[in-house]
């Protein structure tokens, strides 16, 4: 009401008004009244044309809710043509083009601005440069970034706890990602130990080593122990429950892990990886009927989220429902054309008919898919991801079958040039002697 009253003065106090229809936008949208909001943030703007910020809140508005990164683009050049050492407008801009665009070139060309230009101390913009050259796959620029945040940390360099938590401390975290796939899993529990120590009230520090503890150190009891902690902190967050979930179900403790996912529908009803989660773990415990009425009640899913049909193919793989996994795999990549878990499940499948020829044609545009497309570098220790090497393992596998070595030699060779791009639970030493052996045989 007193933005109201504020608004009707516009032709006596426009500077006033023009605050009131900022204040209101931002009301509106707190309130999900997005095109409410974009009508008062561009009357504020009308009213005051010169002021940087106004363009800045209307950027935001369309790349957090309207999901128009270009539009956001638009607004946050305009901000920074009129001020170019506006630093919010170059750290929102670098997050569009990153975040939003995938184009990481220029979202590291507006970090770097920052850095060079406005603030050579900002760890936050020096963290997320590693991680844009992290997903462009140049892993030396992104360590040689991570490693110079934590320099200025161990500088003495006076810094925030906000710039510990969404810099330091990720840098420690990232760099730990970074030598658990390498299997240097002293180094990575010294990183990941020191992301928790230097911020023990954030939740994703512990999320992060109970995943390392869980997959490299064969500790269970500080793997449940870590995500319980996180659960504590940040008890409105469902991430931090399934992930708990999770483990127990990879450690066979099914009860247990029925009893969380259990309290998670229970906390998170409208929640829509609770409900997915749920309705997959049914399933995979063999309550195929219970699971199959969840999937119906979130059917409306189908079309917005891949998992909706994956987690029904795994169900039906693990039950040799192999009739439904040709027909769910086909119907998720048609919907989902880029998804890989399902043209991957679908390659498998192939291959155990002994339909070679379409299995070796699957894997191959699959790995197709992936070569030289950097969004499948980002990893998630809790989800089930596919790599290059053990696609190309699957078809030098294929090939084989089919009785060509050449083709054979070619995809092994390529398996092992890509191990060094394996997350999670590998014996790569291992690995890369069988298959330097296999090569050794086959190829020469």
């Amino acid at each position: 009401e007193t933005y109201n009253k504020g608004i009707a003065l516009e032709k006596i106090k426009p500077k006033a008004a023009a605050n009131c229809f900022g204040n209101r936008a931002f009301i509106y949208q707190k309130q999900k009244l997005f095109d409410k909001a974009l009508a008062d943030y561009t009357k504020a703007i009308e009213i005051e044309p010169k002021k940087p910020f106004r363009y800045c809140n209307k950027g935001d508005l369309y790349r957090n809710h309207l999901n128009q990164p270009y539009n956001a683009l638009n607004q946050y050049t305009t901000a920074i043509n009129m001020d170019s050492s506006y630093y919010f407008a170059w750290s929102c801009r670098a997050r569009t083009y990153g975040d939003k665009l995938h184009n990481y070139e220029m979202a590291i060309h507006d970090s770097k601005y920052i850095t060079t230009h406005l603030d050579t101390n900002d760890v936050i913009i020096l963290n997320w440069i590693g991680i844009y050259y992290h997903r462009l796959g140049k892993e030396k620029k992104a360590k040689a970034y991570y490693n110079k945040v934590i320099q200025k940390y161990n500088s003495g360099l006076k810094i925030s706890e906000w710039d510990i938590t969404n810099g330091v401390a990720w840098a420690f975290n990232n760099l730990g990602v970074y030598y658990q796939r390498d299997n240097d899993y002293l180094k990575a529990a010294k990183k990941y130990n020191k992301a928790v120590q230097i911020d023990t009230e954030e939740p994703a520090r512990y999320y992060w080593r109970s995943w390392f503890y869980f997959n490299c150190s064969n500790q269970l009891d500080s793997a449940l122990n870590d995500a319980q902690k996180a659960i504590d902190l940040d008890p409105e967050n469902s991430k931090w429950l399934l992930s708990k979930a999770k483990m127990l179900e990879l450690s066979n403790r099914m009860e247990e892990a029925t009893e969380i996912y259990k309290k998670a529908k229970k906390l998170f009803p409208n929640n829509k990886d609770v409900q997915l989660e749920n309705a997959r773990f049914l399933g995979i415990i063999g309550k195929l009927k219970l699971s199959q009425k969840e999937f119906e009640k979130i059917k409306h899913l189908k079309t917005i989220d891949s998992r909706y049909l994956n987690y029904q193919t795994e169900i039906q793989f693990k039950n040799k429902g192999f009739n439904s996994v040709e027909k769910l795999a086909n119907e998720c990549i048609k919907i989902f054309p880029q998804d890989t878990l399902s043209r991957s499940y679908l390659a498998d499948l192939l291959f155990q008919k002994g339909n070679y020829a379409a299995s070796c044609s699957h894997y191959t545009y699959l790995i197709s898919m992936m070569e030289n497309n950097n969004k499948y570098l980002d990893y998630e220790p809790n989800l089930n991801q596919i790599n290059l090497s053990e696609l190309y393992i699957k078809l030098g596998n294929t090939f084989e079958k089919m009785k060509a070595p050449e083709s054979q030699c070619m995809a092994l060779k390529k398996a092992l040039s890509n191990l060094d791009e394996m997350y999670g639970i590998y014996d790569k030493k291992r690995m890369e002697k069988e298959l330097e052996e296999k090569i050794k045989t086959l190829c020469n």
